[in-house]
Parts: C-alpha cells; sequence; structure tokens
C-alpha cells in the first residue's frame, strides 16, 4: 500500500500547512469556518432547499399546535431509539410542554415496535394517549405507510426528519426536513422558530448541548450550521443542571467530540440497544435528583450487558469475507448489538461490513461502511431486495425477507465496486516528523471541531523505529520510539502491539493524528498512530 498525501512538505511553513487544511475542506468562508456564527443567528429559512415552502409548513405546524390548545387535544412527540432521536424527542417534548401542550414523548422498542413510524408503534400510542396530533422527530420520512395508517386513524402527522428523502414523500400534514442538520439539530431550529412564532421563551438551556450530542452521535457532517450547533453546544456543558445530563457528563466541564463519540452517546445509545430508550429520555430530562441516578445506574448494568453480548459475538460469528465486502448471517445475535460487530468487522477488515440477525420472522441488519463506500446510496441499490432501509454515509439499516438475503448480499458484493477503491492510503499531509511540536499541534486543533465533513487530519511521516514499548494492562498497546535525522519522537498506536514488534530498526512510514497530551499538567504532542506503512 503506498501513501496518497494532498500536500507534501518539506521546507515550508507551519502556517502554510494550516491554511492548505482549511482550503482543502472546501469551506466557502475561512472566517465563518474558524468562528462560525451562534445558531440563536442562523436565519431558519437559510437550512431548507424551499425557504417560501418551509414558512408555510411551520405555519401548519403552528396551526396544528394552536387547535390542540384550543381543544384540549393531545400530542405526542414520536422519536428514535438511538441517541440522535433520543435528544431530539427530548428539546421537542420539552418545548411543546412549555407552551403548556398536553403532550407526550413515545420512543419505539427495537424489538416491539421497530424502527419509525410503525402500525405497532402507533397502535401504542393511540391507546395509551389518543393524540390529536403526532410530531415525528429524527424520523417518518419515509413512512409513507405509518403516515397513511395514522390518518385513517384520525391522527393527523407532522415529519421533521433529515435523513435521505424517497422518490415518494408521505403524505403528512406537514414536512420539515433538511439535511444540514441532525434530528436534534432540527428539533432545535424548529423550537427556536415555534418561539417565535408564539412569541413565548418556551425553550431550554440545555437544548443546544443535546443537539450536539445528537449531532455528533449521528455522524452528522461538521460543517455549516451543523458546526454552529457543535462548537456552541459543547461550551454549554460547564453551565448543566439537570441531575441525569451532569451524570452522563461526569466531572468534566470541558468536554469534546471524542468525549460524546466514545462516553456520553453510548450512555445514551445503551439503553436502545438493549434496554428501553424511553429511559434515555427520563435520564436526560428528569428533575429529580434520586430518580436520575437510579437510570445512571441501571445505564451501567446495561452497558456491562452489552459489552458482553458484543465480546460473544465477536468471539462466535463465523464472517464471512467476500471480496469487496464482510458478511454475517446469525440467528442467535441480538439485535442491539449488530451495529457494534458490524463496526468491529470494519476495523478488522478494511470492508463494508453486513451483519444480519433474525427478527420477528425477518433478518434486520446493519452495514457500517470505509470511507470510500457510501452506506445510504448502497442501500438505495439495493431496495428492490429490502423491506425497508436508510441510513448515513458511514452507517445504515435495512429489513429483508430471510428467502432474499443471499442475492442482497452477493448484489451488495458487486455494487461495492462500483465506489471508489484504490490500493492507497489517503492522507492530508506528508511532513518531516520535526513539524509536529506543540505549538503546531495547537493549530491544528483551532480547526476542530472534528468529525464528518471536517475530518481529523491525518499525517504521514517516515523515520526508523528505535524502540518499541507494550503498554497497557493486557499489553496490547505500543508506544513507539521513531528516530528521524539524529532527533527522537514518540508515537503511541492504540491496540498495536501485534503489529509492530517484528519491526524495530525498519524504516517505516506513519500514518497518524495529532492531539496533545495533558498528563501530569505537562502539555506534550501526542502522535496516535492509524497505520504503519
Amino acid at each position: 500500500m503506498r501513501i496518497n498525501a494532498k500536500l507534501t512538505v518539506k521546507n515550508q511553513e507551519a502556517d502554510a500547512i494550516i491554511e492548505f487544511l482549511i482550503n482543502s475542506r472546501a469551506y466557502p468562508n475561512k472566517e465563518l469556518f474558524l468562528n462560525p456564527p451562534h445558531p440563536d443567528k442562523i436565519i431558519f429559512k437559510d437550512l431548507f432547499d424551499d425557504p417560501k415552502k418551509i414558512t408555510s409548513q411551520i405555519k401548519k405546524l403552528k396551526k396544528l399546535i394552536d387547535n390542540c390548545l384550543k381543544n384540549n387535544k393531545t400530542i405526542v412527540v414520536y422519536g428514535d431509539y438511538d441517541a440522535d432521536g433520543v435528544c431530539a424527542t427530548a428539546i421537542m417534548w420539552e418545548t411543546l410542554n412549555n407552551l403548556k401542550c398536553a403532550v407526550f414523548p413515545f420512543i419505539p422498542n427495537r424489538k416491539t415496535h421497530g424502527y419509525g413510524l410503525s402500525r405497532q408503534g402507533i397502535d401504542e400510542v393511540i391507546k395509551k394517549y389518543n393524540p390529536a396530533l403526532i410530531v415525528t422527530v429524527d424520523n417518518g420520512i419515509t413512512a409513507t405507510e405509518g403516515v397513511s395508517y395514522a390518518k385513517k386513524k384520525g391522527v393527523s402527522v407532522v415529519i421533521t426528519d433529515h435523513h435521505n428523502v424517497p422518490d415518494k414523500l408521505p403524505n403528512a400534514n406537514a414536512i420539515i426536513h433538511t439535511t444540514l442538520v441532525s434530528g436534534s439539530g432540527l428539533s432545535f431550529f424548529i423550537c427556536k422558530e415555534l418561539e417565535k412564532e408564539f412569541k413565548k421563551n418556551i425553550s431550554h438551556s440545555d437544548h443546544l448541548l443535546l443537539s450536539a450530542i445528537g449531532s455528533i452521535a449521528d455522524l452528522v457532517p461538521v460543517v455549516g450550521p451543523t458546526r454552529s450547533l457543535i462548537v456552541y453546544g459543547l461550551k454549554e456543558a460547564a453551565s448543566i443542571n439537570k441531575y441525569g445530563l451532569r451524570l452522563i457528563l461526569g466531572d468534566k466541564k470541558e468536554i469534546g467530540v471524542i468525549d460524546i463519540g466514545y462516553s456520553i452517546a453510548p450512555k445514551i445509545n445503551v439503553f436502545g440497544r438493549i434496554g428501553d430508550a424511553m429511559d434515555a429520555l427520563r435520564l436526560i430530562c428528569t428533575k429529580d435528583y434520586k430518580r436520575a441516578y437510579e437510570i445512571y445506574l441501571k445505564s451501567q448494568k446495561l452497558s456491562d450487558t452489552r459489552k458482553q453480548l458484543t465480546n460473544s459475538a465477536k468471539y462466535n460469528i463465523k464472517p464471512k469475507i467476500n471480496d469487496n465486502i464482510v458478511a454475517v448471517v446469525s440467528d442467535d445475535l441480538d439485535e442491539g448489538v449488530i451495529g457494534l460487530v458490524a463496526a468491529d468487522c470494519v476495523k478488522k477488515y478494511s470492508k463494508p461490513a453486513f451483519v444480519v440477525c433474525s427478527s420477528n420472522g425477518f433478518y434486520k441488519g446493519s452495514v457500517r461502511s470505509t470511507l470510500q463506500v457510501d452506506c445510504a446510496k448502497l442501500l438505495k441499490q439495493l431496495n428492490g431486495f429490502t423491506l425497508s432501509s436508510g441510513g448515513h454515509k458511514m452507517a445504515g439499516g435495512f429489513l429483508i425477507e430471510k428467502e432474499n438475503i443471499d442475492s442482497f448480499l452477493k448484489k451488495a458484493n458487486s455494487q461495492v465496486l462500483k465506489f471508489e477503491k484504490k490500493d492507497e492510503y489517503f492522507v492530508d499531509v506528508h511532513m518531516p516528523i520535526n513539524y509536529s511540536h506543540l505549538e503546531f499541534v495547537k493549530k491544528i486543533l483551532q480547526l476542530g471541531p472534528f468529525g464528518p465533513g471536517n475530518e481529523t487530519p491525518v499525517f504521514a511521516s517516515a523515520g526508523v523505529i528505535h524502540e518499541i514499548i507494550q503498554m497497557g494492562k493486557t499489553k496490547k498497546h505500543a508506544r513507539i520510539k521513531i528516530e528521524d535525522v539524529g532527533s527522537y519522537y514518540d508515537f503511541v498506536y492504540f491496540n498495536g502491539s501485534d503489529y509492530t514488534q517484528d519491526l524495530k530498526g525498519q524504516k517505516v512510514t506513519l500514518v497518524y493524528q495529532l492531539e496533545i497530551d495533558s498528563w501530569g499538567g505537562v502539555e506534550k504532542p501526542m502522535r496516535k498512530v492509524i497505520s504503519i506503512v
């Protein structure tokens, strides 16, 4: 495998690298990139392709809410069981509750109701709440059958969603859709617009943080309005007073994208994976400390169970390694962990992974992908085989008749070839290691927060491996000392101990990302190895 660098540096100034990284992201305005506007200053209509139409949709939503207020009718906020859906539900439900609406949140159970606005879910909300209006958040744009079913039952439906639009839209009373923000981000902006429509202060101070959590958890591109939500949402962490959110955040007053992606979001997601996502909603919304603590303890127990299930699945599954994909089909897998198993397969085999389990007489599948293959586009090309499907660039899901799974996977294997795939490792900058000093790293981090659309810069540097030290309780991590032009530099390779033991003394090219290590109160560069070529 060879290194393909967008920029190769020999004698340039470090600031030229920073300038290149900004320009290479094709962001139209450098100043807006470095200093995005506060979400309160973003014009709502600018989030949509048709500003006039979206104004009419907001008016329709307001009219439906007004009707429920005047006639004491019930509203149900119908969410989704992942972190983005839970955060979106909290934002919309609390806002409508502040309007004094008779409003109830509902998040479908993964196993009982399935994904989205399903008949089973609609039947349950009618039985429990008898709503006049259902407002979906983070779902609904593909729910043609669900919307028709609800309306036949006498329930109006307003869809708010950010997922890809199907060829035929549902016949909802109103549709508010954009792909520029997450489900929680869209809820945030809609609720701010409702504040203007009703001329009341009805939003919560923590809603900006919730929209940031949902955006990061859902891997929404960190550009434009989403960048604003994340930049300013992360700053709200220090002032959060809700007990459940405080427990989820831990002792940290400052949090970053990595904290949300690897610690905070999983604590929310675990309920939807193997428990009841309504508990996640209760955790982030409750004003009762005792209740918050009880639910938080439940999340820890569920996390332990999820780890056991995932580890068991990793050891027991027998993946089928095809030319272009990895496939796992098992009747024994818990559907709450198939996404985690798929992600592990991608990491292990560097190919798109399809992990499938039995679910109510069908097969339910989770897809995780590489940077070269767009999950959403791939699933759309395969929708002739599936009962339903959807997702984003890096992740997706589908439901399929069991007898169609072999044909589906065979077609998937061939379709992946249509996406760009080369035996190259793409990096942003190939440079001498001595560029990666502390001040340079600080300038790099000013380009954050990083995520899809504003990926963490990847660097490549050549050198000779002088020393390898195993790290961690299980010795699976490695600290590598690299010599280059008479100087020595430390790198860390998490989970890389097995790959490095035979490389001592060899000249290699390290592919890595840069962070700051503040352990012991002393700042120094952390060079995190992704791969060694």
